[in-house]
């Protein structure tokens, strides 16, 4: 097999294949639009800014996950998909297709790995940096080569691979009886420093896709974005929308803000279509149990929001607790009630599908600037 080429072997990985299904597609115009964690949850191609050339990408290798399609044979899936989409890209086409191909293989295996590793962690409670020895392995990764920590140490939440463009560096999961029997000793005083896996890698991406099946308790933070409105040349007064729908009644309790709820939704779900397509499902005991009780009187407000907004952004945020990352999508919108109000949605993706939402309203322009930057989605243009 070609050095430059990876593939599953054995069979279909499957939880390399759920990792990457989960993805959500995200146009881009360079690979640093996002932060390194949020690639994880995201499926982007430098340059592709067609949602129609990025599904077919995702999908193309997808396949090749399930099926063991190899380089040589997504290569002209490459050039079929490029001519049918009259995509203009950087570089020469072996050498494009190759970064797709491989970033997006070798990253989907090891959240794979990441995944089971962590679950056997009781058996098997120690990782093991192994590098692979070929001619053109890397001096500043052999340091690591044959470092054992404990699966929960620090080292591994910017440590594991891959951890640049083209590393083959992978980890072995030891138990306590393969230490005795290798007569290993879990590694002291390993160096790291700032900078010693470049910034567009450094993070974990088995933890940062890591998808919660149980309840906890999480400590969500934005990661910071190198985007704002100011990056997309997007005006800085938001211009405040005469609202279709009126102030609803204050209420004092939950049950006021779920009957509220039910009330919008007419009925206890419904599915709004925001103008990037996307279909926005919400129920009554998910937003209703999210939303305190000062804000159901702007309730009515949520299908406008949703359906009519003047931005829709993409950011990340991330559990700093187990290093989860989670995709939302801010729905910014500005209403003139009595004074400006201005009010957004956050939605937020799980699995690959928007979830949770809030809605929340303020009087400070500087409160709705902070949720104006990450990815974004879409931005309505004035007549």
């Amino acid at each position: 097999m070609p050095e430059s080429e990876v593939r599953f072997g054995g069979g279909p990985f499957e939880d390399a294949i759920a990792h990457f299904r989960r993805k959500v597609r995200v146009p881009v115009t360079t690979y640093r639009d996002l932060p390194a964690q949020m690639h994880a949850k995201a499926f982007m191609v430098a340059g592709a800014a067609n949602d129609a050339l990025l599904a077919d990408f995702q999908q193309s290798l997808l396949q090749a996950m399930k099926q063991g399609t190899t380089l040589t044979a997504f290569r002209d899936d490459f050039d079929r998909m490029v001519k049918a989409h009259g995509w203009q890209y950087r570089g020469e086409p072996g050498w494009r297709s190759a970064v797709i191909f491989n970033t997006n293989m070798r990253t989907a295996n090891m959240a794979g790995h990441w995944k089971r590793m962590w679950e056997d962690r009781e058996m098997h409670p120690y990782l093991r940096y192994v590098q692979v020895q070929r001619p053109t392995k890397r001096p500043e990764h052999a340091v690591w080569h044959g470092v054992i920590l404990p699966i929960e140490d620090p080292f591994w939440n910017a440590h594991f691979p891959p951890n640049g463009w083209g590393c083959k560096c992978t980890v072995q999961n030891v138990s306590d009886a393969r230490m005795e029997a290798e007569g290993w000793q879990v590694s002291e005083n390993v160096e790291t420093f700032p900078g010693d896996v470049p910034e567009d890698w450094a993070y974990n991406v088995g933890k940062a896709e890591r998808v919660s099946t149980e309840r906890e308790t999480a400590a969500f933070r934005p990661l910071p974005t190198a985007r704002d409105y100011t990056a997309y040349g997007r005006p800085e007064t938001i211009p405040a929308d005469i609202p279709k729908a009126s102030v609803g009644e204050k209420a004092t309790s939950g049950a006021d803000v779920m009957l509220a709820v039910r009330k919008m939704l007419q009925g206890d779900a419904a599915v709004f279509h925001g103008p990037d397509g996307l279909a926005v499902g919400i129920t009554a005991q998910s937003l209703g149990n999210h939303l305190k009780p000062d804000r159901a009187e702007y309730v009515p407000f949520v299908p406008e929001v949703l359906e009519e907004p003047y931005e829709i952004w993409l950011l990340p945020y991330e559990d700093e607790k187990t290093g989860r990352v989670e995709l939302r999508r801010h729905y910014i919108k500005a209403l003139a009630l009595d004074k400006v109000r201005y009010g957004w949605m956050i939605a937020e993706f799980r699995k690959g599908e928007l979830w949770d939402t809030t809605f929340i309203v303020s009087k400070r322009k500087g409160e709705m600037q902070k949720r104006r930057r990450g990815v974004l989605v879409w931005g309505r243009r004035e007549k």
